[in-house]
């Protein structure tokens, strides 16, 4: 009996820590823009669903994954959300990573199940 509760509890935790990152909400765009030397991507836009729906399946990030395991595309939105307790800036951008930096703090984010199309 003590094992099938004890397996039960298990499986609810590991339910639990696949789904979807709720620390994020009251996303607002602010604009899109590019990098000097990008103005291809002068009509590149993400919906603020779609900006939402990045931060809810984003992970947090290091340095390196950053900038080793995902394309740096010079397309990007900025705005703000709310992360946990705290109002922060974004910047997200269009290869599917994100800066976010709440006060002092900054945050690399990531979603290999994001794909931005943009185009308007």
């Amino acid at each position: 009996m003590i094992k099938k509760v004890y397996s039960l509890c298990l499986l609810a935790l590991l339910i639990s820590s696949c789904s979807a990152n709720s620390n994020f909400d009251s996303v607002e765009l602010v604009g899109n823009s590019y990098e000097a030397g990008s103005e291809w991507c002068s009509d590149f836009e993400l919906t603020q669903d779609e900006v939402h729906s990045f931060f809810v399946k984003a992970e947090e990030l290091t340095a390196s994954q950053y900038h080793n395991e995902y394309d740096h595309i010079d397309c990007f939105v900025t705005g703000t959300v709310n992360y946990k307790t705290s109002s922060c800036q974004f910047k997200v951008w269009a290869g599917a990573t994100a800066e976010l930096k709440c006060g002092e703090k900054e945050y690399l984010l990531g979603c290999k199940e994001c794909e931005f199309t943009g185009a308007q």
